[in-house]
């Protein structure tokens, strides 16, 4: 593992973004089908905050982005 991170681009913080939006909307939809509204709504703000942020501001994803992939670098699949 590398402790050194490349600084990712504008591009890839705002498809990184825009990519978990859409994976969390589609939990959020689940959570919304089962009834489990106070969920629903918590998990809402997330989408809300990577969508706003994707769109319209995507450098400001960059820390969130790297602890994503210092995550993702622990584990090997």
């Amino acid at each position: 593992m590398t402790m050194n991170q490349p600084v990712p681009t504008k591009k890839q913080l705002r498809r990184y973004g825009l990519i978990m939006a859409g994976v969390l909307s589609c939990f959020l939809a689940l959570f919304f089908y089962k009834a489990w509204y106070t969920a629903g709504m918590a998990l809402a703000v997330w989408v809300l905050f990577f969508l706003v942020l994707g769109l319209l501001a995507p450098l400001r994803l960059a820390p969130v982005y790297l602890v994503w992939m210092k995550f993702r670098q622990g584990r090997k699949f």
